[in-house]
């Protein structure tokens, strides 16, 4: 039950790391880019709802999905951050994407990979034999 629930719970900070891809093109080619980020933001909401399904139903193969997103997201905090401040500023600060990266990688991803591995037992089948 806490599993379904931490599940469900860190949706939305998952959609918000996922906006950083769509900053990132939004940057990088202006309004040209709008129709590709906006494909690339609704494919990367299918995969955290494809993902979650996945986790929340216990099936066979989502942790190794969770690992993906946790990637993803991880890229996302720093591609959110940047992003936002090369294009408010002009420049890109490298020194910021590492901050905004160990930041992400120590509050977020790293606590998410150990309640995941804890939780590894939950998606292992049973090889009892059924009576």
């Amino acid at each position: 039950m806490w599993f379904k629930v931490f599940v469900l719970l860190r949706l939305p900070v998952s959609v918000i790391c996922m906006l950083g891809y769509s900053f990132a093109l939004g940057a990088w080619g202006g309004f040209d880019m709008a129709f590709l980020a906006g494909v690339l933001v609704v494919g990367l909401y299918i995969f955290i709802a494809y993902t979650s399904l996945k986790l929340f139903r216990f099936r066979k193969g989502a942790l190794l999905l969770t690992g993906w997103l946790l990637a993803l997201e991880t890229i996302g905090a720093v591609l959110l951050v940047s992003g936002g401040d090369y294009m408010a500023t002009g420049t890109f600060d490298p020194l910021l994407a590492f901050a905004v990266a160990c930041v992400a990688v120590l509050v977020w991803t790293l606590p998410n990979a150990l309640l995941f591995y804890r939780a590894r037992s939950l998606f292992v089948e049973d090889s009892k034999p059924k009576k």
